[in-house]
């Protein structure tokens, strides 16, 4: 039954998402660049103190499979579905691009980042385009899948 409810599902999200979901693999060189902090709604007190930071959080993806955070929020979803932020987090790590979900004639590619332990789904966030360049977003389950933070670049697609 969880494997028929997936297969839907993940038919739904294709449907739904499909224009700003990343449906064909990207090349490690077109993913390559630093990726600032272009969105986030969480709690007012979370998002306050993202706001308050003095250097904008970012993401930056090297072409050898590295990475680099900077003041990336690590922010744990609760069973309740409140939000807790845990730590601001900078530090070197990896990554790799890979298909995260799809249906029988797509999928949709995000990246796997390793730099210590991701509370879900911050490890994997899903490659999207919007105006004609890269983002990387963050989605929350909640019975539909929600944006809640998404970083964005200056490649263009």
């Amino acid at each position: 039954m969880r494997i028929i409810l997936s297969i839907i599902f993940l038919c739904f999200i294709q449907s739904c998402c499909r224009s700003n979901l990343v449906t064909e693999e990207p090349s490690v060189e077109s993913v390559v660049g630093k990726y600032e902090i272009a969105s986030y709604s969480y709690s007012p007190s979370i998002d306050s103190s993202i706001s308050d930071l003095e250097s904008k959080p970012f993401i930056e993806l090297k072409s050898d499979g590295s990475l680099v955070l900077s003041n990336m929020p690590i922010i744990e979803e609760s069973d309740s579905g409140g939000y807790s932020l845990l730590e601001f987090r900078s530090g070197e790590g990896t990554y790799s691009i890979s298909p995260l979900g799809g249906s029988a004639s797509s999928n949709f590619y995000g990246i796997y980042m390793t730099c210590g332990d991701f509370p879900n789904p911050l490890g994997n966030p899903w490659f999207k385009i919007i105006d004609n360049k890269y983002t990387l977003s963050f989605e929350y389950f909640r019975g539909d899948f929600y944006q809640k933070m998404s970083f964005a670049s200056d490649i263009s697609k």
